[in-house]
């Protein structure tokens, strides 16, 4: 029924409004309870088609909560600062990254740091004339994803996710 439930981004801050994400395989009508140290602080009726929606769940006080529908459980936090709660990812493969559904894993992942590693052409000569080229490790690199004005696009959409 449910295939997947996770947060719309990795973390929230204090009247930061919280969706979740739920991938349903059929039209139904389901019940999301969210707890907090295990006492049930929400609980309501959610109508869902076929395919992606987004439930709004509303704000929450500084803490840490789980999401529970039917059988699938996730978590949320809200913090005051991001550096209370770090959850840390990178990626090293350029070859052929796919920014939307890298982005996607990084928030079901509920990660809110990430670092790019080994994007560089050679220690001496960092980016390379050619568009694409083999780095060191011997893996064909396409300049465009690593270039510069790529990099900053993506980072500020994964800050609206959440993610540094």
């Amino acid at each position: 029924m449910i295939k997947d439930m996770y947060p719309n981004k990795s973390q929230y801050f204090i009247n930061q409004k919280v969706y979740m994400c739920i991938e349903s395989e059929i039209n139904n009508t389901i019940n999301l309870e969210v707890f907090h140290l295990e006492e049930r602080i929400y609980s309501k009726n959610h109508s869902l088609v076929v395919g992606d929606n987004e439930v709004f769940l509303g704000s929450f006080p500084e803490g840490g909560y789980e999401v529970r529908c039917l059988d699938v459980v996730t978590a949320f936090d809200v913090l005051e600062k991001s550096s209370q709660s770090p959850r840390y990812g990178f990626v090293s493969d350029f070859s052929s990254f796919d920014f939307n559904e890298g982005l996607l894993q990084m928030n079901k992942l509920h990660l809110t740091l990430i670092q790019f590693y080994d994007w560089m052409y050679r220690h001496h000569e960092l980016v390379p004339k050619e568009r694409f080229f083999v780095d060191p490790m011997k893996r064909t690199v396409d300049k465009e994803i690593i270039q510069y004005e790529s990099y900053c696009l993506w980072c500020n959409v994964w800050r609206r996710k959440g993610i540094l």
